[in-house]
């Protein structure tokens, strides 16, 4: 055999293992796309199943409104209209359903990419993200959706403007309330997190603060209905989450600058 042939075959040789797992890596990430559109799947139809006690949870914060009227009763302007909100609903209580066996079907699958360092962060990091989304709905159920509700009513009143909701604007209204506070409160784990990574630091974050606060109004006004109190009720709290960031990115940084001193 030829030192050209002998070379050539190692070259394939070595293109098939490169190719090999990199087929295996696909059919793995084929897999946990499936494992996870499936749990989104079974999930929504149990929320579906559930529909008057998920229906129930959600219409419970008018009765929180502290207004001078009974609770308003919410009506259905089309023929589908509950069928299809149940639907919705159903399909947004599967999607946050299945969020922590997605999230750890996610882990499965990007764990051997990741180094030690990555690996020890993995489990905190999603502990951590589950009870911010927690803190957030709840936060937001309890606090946030109540009084706008209660602001929206009276101003209505205020103007004389009968208030007659849709079930189809109010459900939208509070899942995406809820959907948004868990999701921002997130923030203090992303940001900790590029801390613990040195992709941010602590002068990074406490220099462009007043850039931040801008941004977080203008985003709070993106995402929240068109009402001032609704903007100030998200953008406050996350204010609030990003100076927690900020203090914890220094204790982050004087515990890395220990750990160097002792290591010295």
């Amino acid at each position: 055999m030829s030192t050209y042939d002998s070379s050539e075959q190692d070259m394939q040789i070595h293109h098939n293992s490169l190719t090999k797992p990199f087929i295996e890596h696909l059919e793995d990430l084929r897999s946990t796309i499936l494992l996870c559109v499936m749990s989104v799947v079974i999930t929504t139809l149990i929320c579906f199943a559930f529909s008057p006690g998920l229906f129930s949870f959600l219409i419970h914060p008018l009765s929180l409104m502290d207004t001078d009227t009974h609770m308003p009763a919410l009506r259905s302007l089309q023929p589908v209209g509950a069928f299809m909100m149940s639907m919705k609903t159903a399909f947004a209580g599967g999607v946050i359903a299945s969020l922590p066996l997605n999230l750890f079907l996610i882990g499965k699958f990007i764990l051997p990419a990741l180094t030690n360092k990555e690996k020890t962060m993995l489990i905190p990091v999603f502990s951590a993200g589950a009870v911010l989304f927690a803190a957030g709905i709840v936060f937001c159920y309890f606090m946030v959706i109540p009084i706008s509700l209660r602001f929206l009513w009276n101003f209505a009143s205020w103007i004389g403007v009968v208030n007659d909701w849709t079930l189809e604007y109010y459900i939208e209204f509070v899942t995406r309330f809820l959907l948004v506070f868990g999701c921002m409160f997130e923030l203090p784990l992303v940001v900790i997190s590029l801390v613990f990574l040195n992709i941010l630091s602590y002068s990074f974050l406490a220099r462009n603060r007043r850039y931040v606060i801008v941004i977080i109004f203008i985003f709070a006004a993106l995402v929240t209905p068109p009402d001032v109190l609704s903007q100030v009720l998200l953008a406050l709290p996350l204010l609030g989450l990003y100076e927690i960031s900020v203090w914890c990115s220094l204790l982050i940084e004087k515990k890395r600058l220990a750990s160097k001193h002792l290591a010295g």
